[in-house]
Formats: structure tokens, sequence, C-alpha cells
């Protein structure tokens, strides 16, 4: 998780640490094993229990409304019931994450040792992982000047859409490739979905299975809802029960789900099979985005009535 960073006996930083590189340095004797304490790790988490607690107390507040509205017999939206599923997986999010660090900004210092090494007197504080004092109003100027100079009038076409698609882009690609640290020694935090190659835990694998049958089945609910057209409701009954089923398919037909995708087995049958299901699933979530908000086109006047929750509190 970045929280890490081999020195040299000179002071000069070299890489952030990933768990073998740490065992394997220790093994050979060039360093030594980095004493942490409990308190100094969740010192590292930038994600607290107060701002995880008031995102999930929002969250479930948002599911109550749903429920009762459901249990009063108001319609609900088909984006109000792909909220409700997406509320559902942050929940699960947040408890599965509640005590990781992240964003760590001042790695635990590791020295390699040397004869002439001289450890630094306030070890975990490195001088050059600090970010500048500047305020941001400052910093964003000085970045939207150099984005000028170097885009023209390009420039805002590069920050609002280019920029923030790339940022997207690049957030998709490490949460299915990224296994490696950055080897850029200045960057001492690592990518928020960095997880290193290893065989996956039967009982990690069967949360995640019983996470996305939950997140699919939520889709479900919204089978006999009414829909602008024929095709969207097909559409979204399959799509639905293809993101509830593919998890399921997926925890089955891998051997004990520790089968590794490599280069080297990609012509089985086997892995060919899990590659489409992916796919698929993919495909099956996007139009689960794209028919909420295409249903927005013609809301039924039931389903814009708001939930009256004072009719709950006794008065005169």
């Amino acid at each position: 998780m970045g929280g890490f960073m081999l020195y040299a006996a000179d002071g000069n930083q070299i890489k952030t640490l990933d768990i073998d590189t740490l065992y394997g340095l220790y093994k050979k004797k060039k360093i030594e094993w980095p004493r942490i304490s409990k308190k100094e790790i969740e010192d590292r988490s930038k994600g607290d229990f107060l701002s995880k607690g008031i995102a999930m107390l929002q969250t479930t507040w948002f599911i109550a409304q749903c429920i009762l509205r459901g249990v009063y017999k108001i319609s609900l939206t088909q984006l109000e019931l792909a909220t409700v599923a997406f509320s559902a997986l942050t929940i699960a999010l947040s408890i599965l994450w509640m005590n990781k660090p992240l964003a760590v900004t001042y790695p635990f210092r590791v020295n390699l040792l040397a004869p002439d090494a001289r450890l630094d007197p306030f070890p975990g504080h490195s001088p050059s992982s600090q970010y500048s004092s500047q305020p941001t109003s400052r910093r964003f100027r000085a970045y939207f000047c150099n984005r000028f100079k170097e885009k023209g009038l390009f420039a805002p076409i590069y920050i609002f859409i280019i920029e923030p698609f790339i940022v997207v882009w690049s957030s998709m690609k490490d949460l299915i490739t990224c296994e490696t640290l950055p080897k850029d020694p200045n960057q001492s935090s690592v990518p928020t979905f960095y997880a290193p190659s290893s065989p996956i835990d039967i009982v990690a694998a069967f949360v995640g299975l019983c996470v996305g049958i939950i997140f699919g089945g939520l889709h479900c609910v919204g089978w006999y809802f009414e829909f602008p057209s024929s095709a969207e409701t097909f559409i979204w009954r399959t799509s639905a029960a293809t993101i509830t089923a593919i998890p399921l398919i997926l925890f089955l037909i891998v051997d004990n789900v520790r089968m590794q995708i490599t280069d080297a087995d990609f012509s089985s049958l086997r892995s060919l099979t899990v590659y489409f299901l992916i796919v698929l699933y993919c495909i099956s979530r996007a139009a689960l985005v794209v028919l909420p908000i295409l249903s927005l086109r013609c809301l039924s006047t039931e389903e814009l009535l708001d939930f009256q929750w004072t009719s709950f509190i006794p008065h005169i």
C-alpha cells in the first residue's frame, strides 16, 4: 500500500517496497525487518472511521427511503434502484476497507544496511515526499498556466475533458491490471487498486461472490418495472440476470478459485470462457447505467412523489 520506502546509505530514496521485495531484501540480510506498531499503521490511513461512517450513514438513509417507498407502494425509478445497488456495494467496500491505509504521505523508512549507513533520527518522515505547502488555488493557477503554454487554445478541452477521461481510464486499468508498484522513486503513494499477483483466497472469493450476487439481485428487483419500451425492458432483465449469474459461474468454473490467467494458458477453453464472461459482464453493467438515465425522459406522476417522513411524527 506504499507504506514502506527503501533508502540508500546516503539517505536517497530508492523505491517504494512491495511485500516480495521487502522480504527478499530481509532474507539477503540487506535490511533490518521494519518495526512498526498498529497505531503507526492506522495513522497512515486517510479514510478514517469518521469519513467512512458519514458515507455509510448517508447511504443507509437513502436505502431506507427507497425501502419505505416500496412498502407504501410508491413507484421507484430505475435510477433510484440502480443507486440502491451501488449504495449496497459502497457499504460492503467501506466495511472491507475500514482498516486499509490509503494515500500514504509519509512512508515508513527502510534503510539499506551498509558499514557507513547513517540512519535518520526521525524514521518514517521523508523530506522529499512532503507535498508543497502552497495553497490549492495557487497550485491550480500554476497548473492551468502550464497547460495553456503546452496546449494553447486546446488547454480547456484537455483539462476538463481529456485529462479527466485519462484519470478515469487509468483507475479502470489499475483495477484490472495493477500488480506492480510505480518505479518512480519520488512517488511515495501507490495506485488505489494495486494488488500483487497471488492465488485468491477461497474466503475472499466467496465474499466477492456474495457481494456480486447481491448487487445483481438488487437490479432484478426492477424486473416488473415499467419501461419506456419493450426493448428496454428486455435489455434490463437480460443485463440484470447476467450480472447476477456471472459471479456464480466464475466461482464455479475456476478450480478452487486459484487459477492464474496468463498468456501461456490464454488459448485454453476455460480461459477464453472467463474472458468472454468478463466482457459480457462489462457490457451488461454499462447497459444498466445507461437505461436508468434514458428512463428519466418519461417519468410517471407517481414516481415524482416524495415520501413524507413527517407522517411518522405524532402531531396535532
